[in-house]
């Protein structure tokens, strides 16, 4: 986007401001805000998903345990 600054409730319709960080991947913006991440399609100007930011990066809770004996 170039120009003026903007609000991101005008450029971006849906997403919740301020944001915690943004990226640009496999033609989507990825927005995060806390645990919550948005998939937002600038093509058709709308979140098309949203959920649990763990989900998107895969990070499970392990029921291992983990041996700290020895150090």
């Amino acid at each position: 986007m170039e120009g003026s600054p903007a609000l991101m409730e005008r450029e971006w319709p849906g997403i919740p401001s301020p944001v915690d960080a943004a990226h640009f991947y496999q033609g989507f913006v990825h927005f995060f805000k806390g645990n919550i991440h948005y998939t937002y399609d600038s093509k058709s100007r709308r979140v098309v998903s949203m959920g649990p930011a763990n989900e998107l990066l895969e990070c499970k809770k392990s029921e291992n345990k983990i041996d700290t004996e020895g150090r």
